[in-house]
C-alpha cells in the first residue's frame, strides 16, 4: 500500500478528488507537511518543501495495491510543473507528494489551506 499526501485540488471534496478517489482505500486523514504553499494564479497551489516553513495542511490517503495506476493518473494530471517525491511527515510516516518545480516569482504565499471547492 502506498500513501500520498495531497494539499490542493486532489484533496477529498476538492475539484479533482474524483481522479484519485477510485484508488483510495480507508479514510483519508488530516496531516501537515513542513513547507510553504503558494497560489499559482492558475487555479491550483504550488508546494515548496521547507523545514522552516509553517507547515502545509493536507490529507494522507492510502492507495489500493497495486498503486501504479493511481500514481500514473496523478503524474499525468500534475504534469511537468510538479515532481512526485517521497517525504516524511512529522509523525514519521513516509508518503509521496507533488512539489512545484517552476519558480515562485510573483506568487502569493498562502497562509490558509487551499480551498477545497
Amino acid at each position: 500500500m502506498e500513501l500520498l499526501f495531497v494539499y490542493g485540488t486532489l484533496q477529498p471534496g476538492a475539484s479533482h478528488w474524483h481522479l484519485l478517489e477510485p484508488w483510495v482505500t480507508g479514510t483519508p486523514r488530516p496531516a501537515r507537511l513542513p513547507g510553504v504553499l503558494y497560489d499559482t494564479g492558475r487555479g491550483y497551489p504550488a508546494l515548496e518543501l521547507r523545514a522552516d516553513g509553517p507547515g502545509v495542511p493536507g490529507w494522507v490517503v492510502a492507495l489500493r495495491s497495486p498503486s501504479d495506476p493511481a500514481l500514473a493518473v496523478v503524474d499525468s494530471y500534475e504534469g511537468p510543473e510538479y515532481q512526485r517525491v517521497r517525504v516524511t511527515l512529522p509523525d514519521g510516516v513516509r508518503c509521496w507528494t507533488y512539489v512545484w518545480v517552476e519558480g515562485f516569482d510573483g506568487m502569493r504565499r498562502l497562509e490558509e489551506p487551499w480551498p477545497a471547492g
